[in-house]
């Protein structure tokens, strides 16, 4: 399939590189925050299986979960947020800066799962949270970072 528009990851990392790394964890937990949810927790440790990466989880128990998966890789897609100036991901465009950052990741969520992989692909899976939404992902970050 031939699009019009594609972007380089690897741009927008070096884009995203300025920034503070909190913007990260700080958008992955706005996504939550959007949600009607009574609970978010972030977990940040050196990953077991690659000790020189980060592993970033963000959890949260929306009923509903992720409410388009394909939201999770489209850029201005209409989304229901458009018109709620009290959300902030009205553009799509948040979780892509934030996964720019990241060797791999991966977003489970009540309607399936996406995988993002490091070689630049992403797959889809039918494994589903009951309730909620999962971000997992690896990143390259010093430890002052």
């Amino acid at each position: 399939m031939n699009n019009w528009f594609a972007v380089d990851k690897t741009g927008l990392q070096k884009i995203q590189n300025e920034k503070d790394k909190f913007f990260i964890v700080k958008e992955l937990v706005s996504n939550s925050f959007d949600e009607k949810i009574s609970r978010c927790e972030v977990d940040i440790k050196q990953s077991l299986k690659h000790p020189s990466l980060i592993q970033i989880d963000v959890y949260d128990d929306s009923k509903e979960g992720f409410k388009d998966l394909k939201d999770s890789y489209t850029l201005f897609a209409n989304s229901y947020k458009k018109g709620n100036f009290e959300q902030r991901g009205r553009f799509n465009i948040g979780e892509k800066f934030a996964l720019s950052m990241f060797k791999s990741a991966s977003i489970t969520s009540t309607k399936g799962r996406i995988i993002f992989k490091q070689d630049g692909w992403r797959t889809k899976s039918a494994t589903k949270t009951g309730l909620g939404t999962q971000f997992s992902g690896l990143i390259r970050m010093s430890h002052e970072e």
